[in-house]
């Protein structure tokens, strides 16, 4: 039970301590950017920010609850590691 316990918070720790502020674009992404009509750009480049940060978001969100799942299920440190 002091595993699952231990677990939980580290999964808290992680979700709220994520990297979701991704404030950089990929170069394809500053392409798509320069490709939109001029008074679009801003609203695209918002978009795709956004998009980047669900994303992130969604990926600590999945590997806590996973992990959480495995320590509540009974599973050792290695089973839950992985399914997190």
């Amino acid at each position: 039970m002091k595993l699952a316990k231990i677990m939980m918070i580290a999964a808290g720790v992680t979700v709220a301590a994520s990297p979701v502020m991704a404030a950089s674009l990929s170069s394809k992404e500053r392409a798509r950017v320069a490709r939109a009509a001029p008074r679009d750009r801003d609203d695209v480049r918002y978009c795709l920010l956004q998009a980047k940060k669900g994303r992130d978001r969604g990926t600590v969100i999945g590997a806590a609850g996973g992990a959480g799942v495995g320590a509540l299920a009974g599973g050792n440190l290695g089973e839950s590691l992985l399914a997190g």
